[in-house]
């Protein structure tokens, strides 16, 4: 029934995204079908054999944006980021009061320790606010523009700057 198809998957041509783990009203033996993958996929009702064939056309990729952090020349114990929405400030992404999140993840690339700050995915290709800090010590970095992908960022800070802010590098490659 083709009308009772395109009503239930919310598509007019039986194409439709369908979110991971939802259940198309497809009965097989008596139970939904479930999509195992985020993707776009066709469904095709054939009558007469009484066979609903699913196929994936297309798999989403889940981009996992990270910032690696090399604080090393600081002295800092403990390390923290403050990150936010550049065209909406009371946008943040680490918790919404300062100092933002401690760092504790690290990861070793070319003999440097880097700790590893973890964006929520939707926030792949997006141009954000940085900060790195001692975690409520009064020490910090400038304001930094870090650009998510799905590579990681590397933020390195360099030194003291004029107003006693730390300077940093950001760069996409190491």
């Amino acid at each position: 029934k083709n009308g009772d198809w395109t009503e239930n998957l919310g598509a007019t041509d039986l194409l439709a995204d369908l979110p991971l783990d939802t259940d198309i009203p497809v009965i097989q033996d008596g139970h939904n079908i479930p999509i195992l993958k985020n993707g776009i996929y066709r469904v095709e009702y054939h009558p007469a054999a009484e066979v609903v064939r699913v196929t994936l056309l297309e798999e989403d990729v889940i981009v996992e944006p990270k910032v690696y952090v090399d604080a090393s020349l600081t002295g800092w114990e403990i390390i923290g980021v403050w990150a936010w929405n550049l065209n909406d400030g009371s946008i943040n992404y680490t918790g919404g009061s300062w100092p933002g999140v401690q760092l504790t993840e690290t990861i070793v690339v070319d003999d440097i320790t880097y700790y590893v700050w973890q964006a929520p995915s939707e926030l792949a290709g997006e141009t954000i606010g940085f900060i790195v800090n001692d975690f409520g010590g009064g020490n910090q970095t400038e304001n930094l523009n870090v650009t998510l992908g799905s590579e990681p960022v590397y933020v390195t800070l360099t030194e003291v700057g004029s107003n006693d802010k730390w300077l940093a590098d950001v760069v996409t490659e190491n």
